[in-house]
């Protein structure tokens, strides 16, 4: 049988934090059956690792976590995969220079930071040098996202890679992606073919990168236009993933 991952993005295409139930019952079975037919169900995420297993709340257990915009992936037994780390002169200049632009979120691998009180998953930061350790990277949630994303490509350019959602930006490592994941999770899990779900700008890079694609109907035209399929559901991209898989098994 041929090995075949898939990658999922957590918020708005497995996660919905303002939906009850948070996650589906339909798409929990369609990621065990997926599971438990032989193959790699994981996550790919610009979220910092630490804030997803309590948002999961052992509803999936995933293969792997690919998280910070492909900048610190970890495997389902949480052995690390894969790091790459901000110069930490730039990260305290991003969070000096955008901290009246929103809220920013610091991603420090295992750790999620932010300058606004009230999250219990994530500690709080008056000033980025109380954060100790490494930096894989920073958002700022703001209305603004893709307006300010053109101001951090102007400013800095090559030093971080820039990805603009709906009402965040992230701010990584250069080179570092949802793209990027996906390379690293093809080589690592020697994976015959790999597929991506997501519903954002960010997942834009996975979606190219995987070999076959899936948006969502809630996906911006551009986001739509990247992928093979266009789904209603996590559980309907299960299903056609684990269809070509098993077909291109024979």
């Amino acid at each position: 049988m041929k090995k075949a991952v898939f990658a999922s993005d957590f918020d708005r295409t497995l996660y919905f934090y303002s939906r009850d139930p948070q996650i589906t019952e339909e798409d929990i079975y369609a990621v065990r059956k997926f599971q438990r037919n032989g193959f790699l169900f994981g996550l790919n995420t610009g979220r910092s690792f630490k804030t997803v297993p309590p948002a999961l709340n052992g509803a999936v257990e995933p293969d792997f976590y690919a998280t910070c915009s492909g900048a610190y992936i970890l495997d389902k037994d949480l052995k690390q995969i894969h790091k790459e780390v901000m110069d930490r002169d730039l990260f305290i200049e991003l969070c000096r220079e955008y901290r009246d632009s929103g809220v920013l979120i610091v991603h420090a691998c295992d750790e999620t930071w932010l300058n606004a009180p009230g999250f219990v998953t994530s500690r709080h930061f008056d000033y980025p040098e109380e954060i100790e350790g490494d930096v894989n990277g920073v958002s700022v949630r703001t209305d603004e996202a893709f307006e300010l994303a053109e101001k951090v490509r102007k400013k800095y350019g090559d030093l971080v890679s820039v990805f603009p959602n709906r009402n965040v930006l992230d701010i990584t490592v250069h080179g570092c992606s949802k793209g990027s994941s996906i390379a690293v999770l093809k080589e690592y899990y020697h994976a015959d073919i790999i597929f991506a779900a997501g519903d954002d700008w960010n997942d834009i890079p996975q979606i190219r990168a995987a070999d076959v694609g899936f948006a969502f109907t809630w996906s911006d035209e551009e986001i739509r236009k990247s992928a093979a399929y266009v789904v209603d559901s996590l559980k309907q991209a299960l299903d056609i993933a684990e269809r070509i898989a098993s077909e291109s098994a024979k």
